[in-house]
């Protein structure tokens, strides 16, 4: 069974690597963000790519590029570090595989009342 695991580039195997490459773009739907992780995994491993390389590569405009690495890191567990300075554009690099954000997941919240708990259940 394949399993999403946490894991660094540094310490694994190049099959390790890969399985988690596959098992994290297996679902995704998103053509631009699928060929952005493709990018950073053929050349996001050796090297450092800068912010006007990975905008000149999706041809898409600077808020559409912060997104997708923000989806890639936050949402499908790619761990991308940013070594830019502060107020400088960025230049990331893929270092590894986290595990995915788990706090997702509605919290339910038990009312004593029913007034209580038709509030909860609308806005909770």
């Amino acid at each position: 069974m394949n399993k999403v695991m946490a894991i660094s580039l540094n310490g694994a195997t190049k099959g390790q690597i890969k399985k988690q490459f596959d098992i994290r773009t297996s679902h995704l739907k998103s053509e631009q963000l699928k060929s952005v992780a493709a990018y950073f995994m053929k050349y996001g491993v050796k090297r450092k790519i800068e912010f006007d390389e990975l905008k000149g590569f999706l041809k898409a405009e600077q808020g559409k590029v912060y997104s997708l690495v923000s989806q890639l890191k936050n949402t499908h567990g790619f761990e991308i570090v940013n070594h830019s300075c502060l107020g400088k554009a960025g230049v990331y690099q893929l270092i590894g595989f986290t595990y995915r954000n788990c706090d997702q997941e509605k919290k339910i919240i038990e009312a004593s009342d029913k007034k209580q708990r038709l509030i909860n259940s609308v806005f909770c």
